[in-house]
């Protein structure tokens, strides 16, 4: 048969599988397999498939689980079935709380494990030794915690929301993310574990009436379901467990070490614990609550598969020492009682467990290695050859199989471009579904991916061969993990908290201070309480919100209070004004001229350039790919390209630029690298050097560590030619520096250069190509208000690495820095310590040196020397220093891979977004990053900075925190992109303004040459409409302040009908029916939306009557306008009177829409 549907049928066809199958039927006690790592997971596939079994497999670290968890997902034909079971990475004594995702998805697991709906699809566990050995809840309560909601059901809602706070979920007044809540009269939303998407549960009285997914951003209906399964959020349930159990295990535990302070705390949360109570610290006492395993959740016919069961050995004695390491310090410094249950079962009862009640295969590469035991199977997988690029010679094996009737399964990220050269159908089929080419007479499949190595498996009458990008070219692509989702491109509305600054267009800054609800007439509507300077308050309706903004500036500094009833606050908003009349004017003379230069037209791409880019070793993210295109299309073009490239370190800038001075040098052109500091000049070179090593191009590196000699040699080598592409830092502007043939400049950092350098740089980048990075986000709306006049590309997909840094809240410890450190230097990595404290941080380096005795500690702040600062960056990327202690000033433009521990001194003193890009420090290689923020022990934080520390620790795509952090970086980057002058106006006027006055500037020079006639419009915000209704949102109906504010904001900034439409849609789906004054609210948003476009001011109630008042006198077109609309209104010069009557509401919009059309004949007669 030479047609194969599915990749493991191939295994039917080899004797020793069949034999393997054999011994799985007859239950045999012990089957060693002789395997390597590469092919495991195909075969664990096929043993899933073919013997109806669940099968477990142990490895011996968290990243070999990982990976092997990876491989099965690309062999899989159901992914769902195949879990990961990670282990939490932090131990119990030490407090620290970890990352809910981990919970999540152990909980998860253990659903699978146990769940009986599909018992033909048994499902495949990846965990490692820790993870199996780590200890959970009992299956009674997983069970009795799990629950099923289904449409029809009757149950109380409140019954439903205690029971589900009971095990563990978190009510909060949005749900975003997993394991929150929140409630809204007769709705409940919940986002348990297993989800992609939050659910909301809507009732009508006591029964389920209909159960719906939502977006996690927008809060809307994305879907409907007919029941759901909400499992617990975290493993430990204090409500769950019997109060004897704690009663019993408090008495055995032995308080002689501790003092009386201590005794008596731990006594006091164990009692609260066991009435139920959540408390601080709960991860302490999980051995109270968690006493089972992964073991007592899978079925009796699984097979475990103990993947080198020597390495299993080796690692479980490291976990046992570090527990036992950890537990002896705390109980000799006093701080934990002896003999705290351990929420941690020993590997030999574990492996005895599972020896005595499952099938278990064991596994090694080679013979020694195997137990002697029963069942030792050579699988019959080989490694296989390997091309090196060489094409042809890949070509040649393939016809050759062809013959001999073989087969090969190619799976690489150059899929399409393999399927070409080898004139082979591509097909992006999912692996099981082989493609039949070249008339059947043999297989070749060439399907887009990524695995780790490839082999070779004979069977009877012929063999299979797996090749991976590292056998064809030497190299392979990583794809790069990441969440289910990027961060869209969303409005962000800025929270409108109690105390935060605002600004009001008309009177300027104040502080927030609450909500009233007032008359006005007979009219009552919900107004902002906003105080000024000598407490004055102004109160704005929630009409006029648009004349509302966040108060955001690039300084840390606190805004002046602006004073009512003066000049004040107009002179300041006209220096702001006058200044991005200016900016505009500026921008837009450059754009002129850029436009009107002759530049340099690039070729099309060389078969060079595309050899290079497809040895990138990671696959390209599509903000990548883009902003590669952008960079090509404008090299391309005649005239010089400007375009800035915004994405965070690590999120592959880099990698555009090389592009782009690859493309460069393939024309003849030369290339300037310039960068601001000496640690980015020297990086940047290693990059290049190693990426372009198999061209025949020079680079180099221009910086003071050159010797003069050299910079002597360097600088004549620019001149001459015979230097492709120099990196180097401000010495590139130098006089002396010269090239023979510059085409392209890339700036990194270029808002770090000082005004003589960028003054320099101006006069040398006139005529030539110029590609600036910024390691800081640009806002979207100064993106906007720019857009046409600087060409700006962002990559806002991040890494995987960046999003699996593993973040811990705990309190200061030095047993917890030790350990971390230690950890961190035990798999060859460097470690950053952050103290914000210039005088003491001396100090705290001695500390560190005295605690782990033999480490290398360096120090970095801000106001040491520029050169003894670069020295000692760069030597802490030359691994010269094991540990860093540093100030803020690692904030930005430091990308040292090999540093992958943070820790934080005093974090409750930093803001959002600051912990979120330090966080982002780590985490750039394939090693898992940790951060742990540390707070005071024995001084109480503030809500706010614990509010801080909690979101950046929850920190998700789905995290309306993240978003907040996101806007903040982009506030610097907006500061950082317009230079100090206009960062004063920002500070002055807030980001948010300034941004409003800045479009405006750009809008009005550009329609310059328009004539004032044409150009008759009103603005939104100043449409005044005063009806006789009552329009409020009532706490009632939406009963948290920040949605109800947020709500407020979205209204009286949505930008067509269809929106309003929308957002009342939105209401409902979220809140429940509609109150009349709510609709009130959305008629007026309609109202003004026809006003505007019918160029009307105001609509206002007058002696009985409505008063629609034009901002354009008709004179002459009055009596045409009257004939137009007939009896609805009185048609004045400048105003229409219509009779305040039955059906009002509809009269008025029909007589705004008359007048609109009224206008379009005017305009087109």
């Amino acid at each position: 048969m030479n047609y194969f549907r599915n990749s493991l049928d191939f295994l039917s066809y080899s004797d020793r599988y069949s034999g393997l199958l054999e011994l799985i039927d007859r239950k045999q006690e012990k089957i060693n397999l002789l395997i390597a790592d590469s092919p495991l997971a195909y075969l664990i596939s096929g043993i899933n498939r073919d013997s109806g079994r669940s099968v477990l497999i142990v490895t011996s670290t968290p990243d070999k689980a990982r990976k092997m968890y990876e491989e099965l997902l690309f062999w899989g034909n159901d992914n769902d079935r195949i879990r990961l079971f990670p282990e939490a990475e932090n131990i119990q004594f030490e407090r620290i709380t970890s990352e809910e995702s981990i919970a999540h998805e152990r909980i998860v697991t253990l659903d699978k494990a146990i769940s009986t709906d599909l018992p033909n699809l048994r499902p495949i566990i990846v965990t490692s030794i820790q993870g199996i050995c780590q200890s959970t809840l009992s299956v009674a309560n997983f069970l009795s915690a799990r629950s099923h909601v289904s449409v029809g059901q009757s149950t109380r809602l409140d019954e439903l929301l205690a029971y589900w706070l009971q095990i563990g979920y978190t009510l909060d007044p949005v749900t975003e993310i997993p394991g929150r809540m929140s409630r809204r009269g007769g709705i409940l939303d919940i986002f348990p574990p297993g989800y992609d998407n939050p659910v909301r549960i809507e009732f009508f009285g006591d029964t389920i009436e209909s159960i719906r997914f939502f977006d996690p951003y927008h809060q809307t209906s994305i879907g409907t379901t007919n029941s759901v399964v909400v499992l617990p959020p975290r493993e430990y349930l204090p409500s769950l467990i019997d109060e004897n159990v704690y009663s019993d295990m408090s008495k055995a535990l032995d308080f002689s070490n501790c003092t009386n302070e201590v005794s008596e705390g731990i006594r006091h949360e164990i009692a609260g614990l066991s009435e139920g109570g959540d408390i601080a610290g709960m991860i302490l006492y999980q051995g109270f609550m968690c006493s089972s395993s992964l073991l007592d959740f899978i079925d009796k016919d699984t097979i475990i598969i103990l993947d080198r069961e020597s390495e299993l050995d080796q690692e479980a004695i490291k976990a046992n020492d570090r527990i036992s390491s950890v537990r002896a310090s705390k109980e000799t410094r006093g701080e934990i009682p002896r003999h705290l249950p351990l929420a941690y079962q020993e590997w030999d009862a574990v492996r005895d467990e599972i020896h005595a009640r499952f099938l278990v295969f064991g596994t090694s590469p080679i013979i020694r290695d195997i137990n002697s035991g029963t069942g030792l199977l050579d699988m019959g997988f080989e490694t296989t050859n390997h091309y090196m690029g060489n094409l042809p010679e890949l070509a040649k094996d393939i016809d050759l199989s062809i013959r001999d009737n073989n087969h090969f399964v190619i799976v690489s990220n150059h899929a399409r471009r393999l399927s070409g050269v080898l004139g082979y159908e591509y097909s992006q089929d999912e692996p099981s579904s082989l493609v039949n080419v070249n008339d059947g007479r043999t297989q070749l499949s060439v399907l887009r991916g990524s695995l780790g190595e490839g082999w070779s498996f004979s069977f009877k009458g012929g063999y299979l061969r797996l090749l991976t990008d590292l056998e064809i070219f030497g190299h392979k692509k990583k794809t790069l993990r990441r969440r289910r989702s990027r961060l869209k491109n969303i409005p962000i509305v800025s929270e409108l908290e109690i105390g935060r600054f605002l600004v009001h267009i008309e009177h300027g800054i104040g502080k927030f201070i609450g909500t009233t609800h007032m008359y006005s007439g007979e009219n009552q509507s919900e107004f902002l309480v906003l105080e000024y300077a000598d407490r004055d308050k102004l109160y704005v309706p929630t009409a006029q919100l648009d004349r509302i903004s966040n108060y955001s500036s690039t300084s840390d500094r606190q805004p002046k209070l602006s004073r009512l009833g003066t000049q004040e606050w107009n002179r300041t908003k006209n220096r702001a004004k006058e200044a991005t009349e200016e900016l505009a004017k500026e921008l837009l003379s450059l754009y002129a001229a850029r436009e009107t230069f002759g530049g340099i037209a690039y070729s099309e791409d060389t078969p060079w350039q595309t050899q290079m880019e497809d040895s990138f070793q990671y696959q390209e993210t599509a903000d990548q790919i883009l902003s590669i295109s952008d960079v090509k299309r404008d090299m391309e073009l005649k005239k010089p390209m400007d375009r800035l490239i915004c994405g965070d370190v690590g999120y592959g800038k880099t990698e555009v630029a090389l592009r782009a001075a690859f493309k460069a040098v393939m024309d003849g052109f030369q290339v300037a690298l310039l960068v601001p500091t000496t640690l980015l000049a020297q990086q940047h070179y290693a990059t290049f050097v190693e990426r372009l090593a198999s061209f025949p191009i020079k680079i180099d590196v221009l910086s003071r560590f050159r010797s003069e000699d050299e910079q002597r040699k360097l600088v004549s080598g620019m001149k001459e030619g015979s230097v492709d592409i120099c990196i180097g830092t401000h010495r590139l502007l130098q006089a002396d520096i010269g090239f023979k043939n510059l085409g392209l400049i890339i700036v990194d950092e270029e808002q770090r250069f000082g005004v003589k350098q960028k003054e320099r740089l101006k006069i040398i980048r006139n005529d030539v190509d110029v590609l600036s990075l910024s390691a800081t986000p640009i806002p979207r709306t100064l993106h906007m208000a720019l857009s046409g006049i600087r060409d700006m590309s962002t990559i806002e997909t991040p890494p995987e690495d960046r999003l699996s840094i593993k973040t811990y809240i705990c309190e200061y410890s030095d047993t917890i820095i030790k350990e971390a450190i230690l950890k961190e230097l035990d798999r060859g990595g460097q470690v950053f310590f952050l103290h914000n404290r210039v005088r003491s941080i001396e100090r705290v380096s001695e500390h560190i040196r005295n605690l782990v005795p033999g480490v290398a500690v360096g120090t970095g702040h801000g106001r040491m020397p520029e050169d003894e600062l670069d020295n000692v960056m760069v030597g802490f990327s030359r691994k010269e220093f094991d540990v860093l202690v540093c100030t803020t000033i690692i904030e930005s433009g430091l990308d040292i891979p090999n540093a992958n521990t943070l820790i934080v001194d005093r974090a409750d003193t930093m803001g959002l977004a600051q912990l979120y890009q330090l966080r982002g420090r780590i985490g750039r290689s394939a090693d898992r990053a940790y951060a742990y923020f540390m707070v005071p022990r024995d001084k109480v934080i503030t809500e706010s900075a614990q509010k801080r520390i909690n979101t950046i620790a929850a920190a998700t795509e789905l995290g309306s925190g993240f978003r907040i952090a996101m806007r903040d970086l982009e506030i610097r980057g907006a500061g950082s992109l317009l230079g100090k002058e206009q960062s004063g106006h920002i500070h002055a006027v807030g980001y948010d303004l300034y941004s409003q006055l800045l479009s405006q500037a750009v809008e009005e020079l550009r329609d310059e040459d328009i004539e004032s006639g044409d150009r008759a419009r009103v603005r939104y915000r100043d449409i005044h409409v005063d009806l006789p209704i009552d329009a409020y949102i009532p706490t009632g109906y939406v009963s948290d302040l920040q949605t109800r504010l947020s709500i407020y904001q979205r209204m009286s900034h949505n930008s067509s009908i269809d929106s309003i439409y929308s957002l009342s849609a939105e209401m409902e789906d979220r809140f429940g029916s509609v109150p009349d004054v709510v609709n009130n609210l959305i008629y007026i948003l309609m109202l003004k939306h026809k006003a505007k476009d019918a160029l009307v001011g105001s609509v206002i109630v007058e002696n009985g009557e409505i008063v629609v008042k034009l901002i354009v006198d008709i004179g002459g077109a009055r009596l045409a306008l009257q004939r137009y609309i007939g009896d609805l209104a009185v048609v004045g010069n400048i105003h229409l009177r219509m009779p305040l009557a039955n059906k009002w509401r509809d009269r008025l919009l029909a007589l705004l829409d008359l007048i609109k059309n009224f206008h379009l004949d005017l305009v087109s007669a």
